[in-house]
């Protein structure tokens, strides 16, 4: 804790015995060259500037790693983890449906258009999957897609903002 100028004052308050009578004494320094009385230290625009930009900067890069990470630290899942991540068994269940279509893991989900969607569809009911197990599958991969565009329109803007920082 810092003292406060009342607390300096204090501190250097001697007081004597009853007998005597009470010394006070107030010591003051002068501030160093630069230094306000307030013990600021005046910037220049320009530094504080210099400051913020760094500060930008540093903060545009952390989003840029956080977007990368997302997109490469990020391993795919196999789809038969995926599905099992969904409902426990699943993969089991409907791996081999899913496989059939051409989608081995999730990295498959940003490539599946409206055809490769019926199609899996199709596959899962051949599976003899229920109406709510294709719509929560279907859904789902629509969902890891959707995630998967905006992580990485993330990632360009964490980039683009970077670069224009830089």
């Amino acid at each position: 804790a810092t003292s406060t100028g009342v607390d300096n004052v204090a501190a250097r308050i001697r007081f004597a015995p009853e007998e005597a009578p009470i010394e006070a004494s107030v010591e003051t320094a002068a501030a160093p060259p630069g230094v306000h009385e307030a013990g600021v230290t005046p910037r220049t625009a320009a530094a504080i500037k210099a400051e913020e930009d760094t500060a930008a900067a540093k903060a545009a890069a952390e989003e840029l790693a956080r977007a990368e990470t997302i997109l490469v630290g990020k391993e795919a899942l196999s789809i038969r983890e995926w599905l099992d991540s969904l409902q426990a068994g699943w993969g089991e269940l409907f791996g081999d449906a899913l496989e059939e279509t051409g989608v081995e893991d999730t990295s498959d989900f940003e490539h599946a258009d409206e055809e490769i969607l019926e199609e899996l569809q199709s596959e899962l009911e051949g599976a003899e999957a229920t109406e709510d197990q294709v719509a929560k599958i279907i859904d789902s991969i629509n969902s890891f897609a959707e995630q998967e565009a905006a992580n990485v329109e993330a990632a360009s803007l964490a980039s683009a903002e970077a670069a224009a920082v830089a």
